[in-house]
């Protein structure tokens, strides 16, 4: 299996505590650097990490589209769960992962923090550079995409959700799968179902997203969700996409003058409501 060509640390040993106290120092130099930078990449001793600052979040049309919808249908799900950002959104993010990783789900391990940022060790590379990289064969991406499905399915299993599962939100370093970007949470307008079947949604929307030319591998990638699944949160997901038919079928008639996103959501629609037939 191709690997990242960036260097990991996923594994990081007894000894990382002793240079903490470096890390946080380079950590103060590098945002001094990267002022404004949502996130950035940084490398010490072949190690590599991520620093992530709080920023305020900005709602495009789709967000406050999805709001006003959500609201004349009485369908929490369509509501958009942007978080609003700033150091209190950072924080909650850092306390979702450490949630997380207590519970073993594999997610970065917050390495150095201070106001209004933290430090992140790099678990692998994002799904996106897999599936984009034509140096990776078809049979080793679907392997990959298997192996996110499994993951999420299996995260669902335990009662949980990520909030924005995209291909962009999960890493894969050759050997061991992870998620990232927790700073998305519906928890506060949805119930645990609703948050594991939204997922599903966004999951499966990132299917059709990056993998437009190869139908098969979407099915497959579904089908292996579908198995490790809750099956109340497929059940779920089904019924949504048969019941939300004022929307699918304005999808079906304005999804070419609606730009990608509104044409992956009326696949996705599609694939779910014809899925079995």
């Amino acid at each position: 299996m191709t690997s990242s060509p960036s260097p990991t640390n996923r594994g990081l040993d007894k000894s990382f505590e002793s240079f903490s106290a470096d890390l946080h120092r380079l950590a103060k130099q590098q945002l001094q650097e990267h002022v404004g930078a949502r996130t950035f990449k940084l490398v010490y001793q072949q190690q590599a990490f991520w620093i992530k600052q709080s920023q305020i979040a900005h709602r495009s049309i789709w967000h406050w589209l999805g709001t006003v919808v959500a609201i004349l249908s009485r369908n929490p799900l369509l509501k958009s769960t942007v978080a609003t950002g700033g150091p209190e959104a950072l924080k909650a993010e850092a306390s979702r992962l450490r949630k997380l990783a207590a519970l073993g789900i594999s997610v970065p391990q917050i390495v150095a923090e201070g106001k209004g940022w933290f430090m992140l060790n790099d678990i692998g590379r994002p799904l996106t550079g897999w599936i984009r990289d034509s140096k990776v064969s078809r049979e080793q991406k679907c392997t990959i995409v298997k192996k996110a499905s499994e993951q999420l399915a299996l995260l669902h299993s335990q009662g949980l959700w990520h909030g924005r599962p995209a291909f962009r939100d999960m890493a894969y370093d050759g050997q061991s799968f992870g998620f990232l970007d927790f700073e998305e949470d519906p928890s506060s307008i949805l119930t645990p179902d609703q948050c594991m079947m939204r997922d599903a949604l966004l999951y499966f929307h990132s299917l059709h997203r990056y993998l437009a030319d190869d139908r098969t591998m979407i099915l497959e990638a579904i089908e292996s969700y579908r198995q490790l699944a809750p099956n109340s949160t497929w059940r779920n997901t089904l019924s949504f996409a048969r019941q939300v038919w004022l929307i699918y079928g304005l999808l079906a008639l304005l999804h070419r003058y609606l730009g990608k996103d509104a044409k992956y959501a009326y696949q996705t629609l599609k694939t779910l409501r014809n899925y079995g037939n």
